[in-house]
């Protein structure tokens, strides 16, 4: 059952093993034998970044966590079902990059496409991990386009299935100042990238224009092309997905606050591609 506003109202007499996953802010149970993670948003409009994502994942062709929202306990947030179901193994990149970099206290600085690379290259030995570097690659153009200042080296994991692939998830943090008007991102090019502090970056450290400098044409290309998706009717059209699927209307002030960022990122996208 969904309240006013879409959430999904988590009936605890009608779930089963509820744990506490992460913080007191993630929890899994059980449903109709069904596995599914809530987690604890604080802010309004971050619960709805998540079902964005989501579609303008899809829309790229990347492999992301489909969200919806839902309230536990009066809480809001969103639930998804397990998406390991099914999978022979799965690895985080912090895992990958630990085996081949060794020092957990410089993993972080390594959270780079140049590191990511060799430690992939590393950990499949006898794989081309060509066509994962291709994924990744996609990757940051898709956090470009959101804004993503949250891809960390835990946010991003690879899943053995039939193939391998990368499974993306946690953008509630999308649409960053830092990311929109700064240029940072969590994932970068190669090690220089790395920052703590946004005094740290300047026009030089601006990650999209390192991108445009070290990309073939053909990556450059395909991400002018992807940069249509943030444009203000794609975004009204993917504004009218996610009420589909919530079953109600989108915040007013939320939905004019979220069309606004994207139309920042894109005017900045713009500027730097011209």
């Amino acid at each position: 059952m969904r309240d006013e506003q879409g959430f999904i109202i988590i009936d605890e007499n009608k779930i089963e093993n509820l744990k506490n996953v992460k913080d007191g802010r993630v929890f899994s149970f059980e449903y109709q034998e069904q596995i599914y993670f809530y987690k604890q948003i604080v802010k309004v409009a971050e619960v709805y970044n998540e079902l964005i994502a989501y579609f303008l994942a899809k829309r790229m062709g990347l492999s992301c966590v489909e969200y919806d929202l839902a309230s536990l306990d009066g809480e809001i947030g969103v639930v998804s079902k397990n998406f390991l179901e099914g999978v022979h193994s799965h690895f985080t990149i912090e895992e990958i990059l630990q085996n081949y970099f060794r020092d957990e206290r410089q993993i972080e600085k390594k959270n780079n496409l140049q590191d990511i690379q060799k430690a992939l290259s590393y950990w499949y030995q006898d794989i081309d991990v060509g066509h994962l570097m291709i994924q990744l690659m996609r990757i940051f153009m898709f956090d470009v386009l959101i804004g993503n200042i949250d891809r960390h080296s835990r946010n991003l994991m690879i899943l053995e299935k039939e193939n391998l692939f990368f499974k993306i998830f946690d953008h509630e943090k999308m649409l960053s100042s830092t990311s929109i008007y700064e240029g940072g991102y969590s994932l970068g090019i190669d090690e220089d990238d790395y920052f703590t502090t946004e005094e740290e970056l300047d026009v030089e450290d601006h990650f999209v224009r390192k991108f445009v400098k070290v990309c073939s044409k053909d990556e450059l290309v395909l991400f002018q092309q992807y940069l249509e998706l943030i444009a203000e009717e794609e975004i009204e059209s993917v504004f009218a997905m996610v009420e589909q699927k919530i079953q109600s209307k989108m915040m007013k002030p939320i939905r004019e606050e979220i069309q606004y960022k994207f139309s920042e990122n894109e005017k900045m996208l713009k500027k730097v591609l011209t």
